[in-house]
């Protein structure tokens, strides 16, 4: 794929209908899902192409098997960096350190259309309340540990500590976002 810029890519699909393809973990994961959503804002089609993981996904993207792929930074990261692959944007609404030259969708000119591929911590409705507090109260201080938080911003992740009522919140608009798109987009997990 020639393209330098995320325009140049879509420009590039447009131009190339049904012969271009992106690779995911799976149906409704959430690189599939953001690169619906990429694809339903532009106006193209790639076929997916479902994986097991992306070490077998990254290995088809480097290879040129597939054009496209939405994945966490980690886990591309090296091959950006090694220039075996080309990070065209990021998800995220403000530009990662990992990767400062690289814009967000929206400075590619794709607004409001950041997402995010987290990690939580949960658990059963009927823990009590003392027990979610402490285990809250113990999860930020080991993210917000200097030394630990450093090596998980160094491979790529965004470290977030919130309460569990903020916590709460983002999973109910997460629902609602991606949920109001699966519908709209009848994506369907066997496909």
């Amino acid at each position: 794929v020639p393209a330098r810029t995320l325009a140049e890519f879509i420009a590039h699909a447009r131009a190339n209908p049904g012969r271009m393809s992106f690779g995911s973990v799976g149906a409704g994961s959430g690189g599939h899902l953001a690169m619906s959503d990429i694809m339903a804002r532009a106006g193209i089609e790639l076929v997916h192409v479902p994986y097991r993981g992306f070490p077998e996904a990254t290995l088809d993207l480097v290879a040129g098997r597939i054009q496209a792929m939405v994945v966490i930074a980690a886990g591309v990261l090296p091959q950006v960096r090694e220039g075996r692959v080309r990070a065209l944007a990021v998800t995220s609404a403000a530009r990662i350190p990992q990767a400062p030259d690289v814009p967000t969708l929206a400075e590619a000119g794709m607004p409001n259309a950041a997402s995010y591929a987290w990690i939580g911590l949960i658990a059963p409705a009927s823990m009590p309340a003392d027990r979610v507090a402490r285990l809250s109260a113990e999860a930020r201080r080991g993210l917000t540990d200097p030394q630990t938080k450093a090596r998980m911003e160094a491979v790529g992740f965004e470290v977030v500590a919130s309460s569990p009522a903020e916590f709460a919140a983002f999973m109910a608009a997460e629902s609602e976002r991606w949920g109001g798109m699966i519908r709209r987009l009848g994506i369907r997990v066997d496909g």
